[in-house]
């Protein structure tokens, strides 16, 4: 007989951000897919799609660790554009659709000009990470143009005196297109009826439908621990949540007449995504064993 209990337990990350080797700056691309692409064909840089989730311990671990390595981050900064995709947002769901993604974490490599080249279905550490990347850069010979920062600045001031010169050429145009919009407007509104379904009822019930596609069956997990008082066994799962930020759970056994508690982390698709996280424990000390579930 088996049962679980889950605590639930909100802490600072000290584990992570305390380790001077991981970074506060962040790796991700401030904008959207599309907008991506046209830096990417500007600066003839590779595109990384992250595709990730909040309940997704792999996807967790990666942003943790590899996105917050600096090395990392100064050499992605040079050679590619790094996009972070939930899964669980609006855009994601259609992303996700879009790149036929079935897996998490699930990371997609394009060239400057958007296309597939490359993708991986697992988690990766810093060096893999890297080595991949500037693998699949070198078949597909894309070599990141060098943007002088300071001719960026020419070019910028040179457009603004065009601008500031047109002033009055502009404020003619947009009130003309103003006046035809307006009268567009008029038009539209005595031919169409507009639905009385809101745009949030629609994106919900989209929602619902793509939640059940979401859900990734979980194979694997770390046991860290195997206890006989249930109060022991709380205070290890605290510990744990309070060093690395996760939801530890604790699951009760019955062995020979006996009932111990065994201490259960993460949620793995994978045995080698178990193993990658376990040996990432082992550098916090933190002894593990892989574990099927049942």
């Amino acid at each position: 007989m088996k049962n679980r209990f889950f605590l639930f337990l909100f802490s600072v990350c000290l584990g992570f951000l305390s380790n001077p080797a991981f970074s506060k700056e962040k790796i991700f691309f401030e904008g959207d897919v599309s907008t991506a692409k046209v830096k990417a064909q500007t600066e003839n840089k590779a595109i990384l799609l992250d595709f990730t989730a909040k309940w997704c311990l792999p996807c967790r671990w990666m942003e943790k660790t590899v996105f917050q390595d600096q090395t990392v981050i100064d050499w992605a900064d040079q050679n590619i554009i790094v996009v972070k995709i939930d899964v669980d947002d609006f855009d994601g769901i259609n992303l996700k659709e879009y790149y036929k993604v079935n897996l998490l974490p699930t990371t997609i490599l394009l060239d400057p000009k958007g296309k597939i080249i490359s993708r991986k279905e697992e988690s990766m550490s810093s060096d893999k990470f890297v080595s991949w990347i500037t693998d699949q850069m070198s078949s597909n010979k894309i070599v990141p143009k060098k943007i002088d920062p300071k001719k960026e600045t020419e070019t910028s001031t040179a457009t603004n005196k065009i601008e500031e010169q047109d002033v009055d050429d502009i404020e003619a145009v947009i009130k003309e297109a103003e006046k035809e919009e307006s009268t567009q407007q008029q038009k539209d509104d005595e031919q169409i009826k507009i639905s009385e379904i809101s745009d949030k009822e629609i994106e919900d019930e989209i929602h619902a439908g793509e939640a059940e596609k979401m859900i990734v069956p979980m194979n694997y997990f770390i046991q860290t621990g195997l206890f006989k008082s249930f109060e022991n066994a709380i205070k290890y799962a605290q510990q744990l949540d309070q060093k690395l930020n996760q939801n530890t759970s604790i699951i009760s056994l019955d062995k020979e007449n006996e009932t111990v508690y065994q201490i259960a982390l993460g949620a793995f698709e994978t045995y080698e995504e178990a193993s990658l996280f376990n040996d990432f424990l082992k550098t916090e000390r933190i002894k593990g064993l892989v574990k099927k579930q049942n």
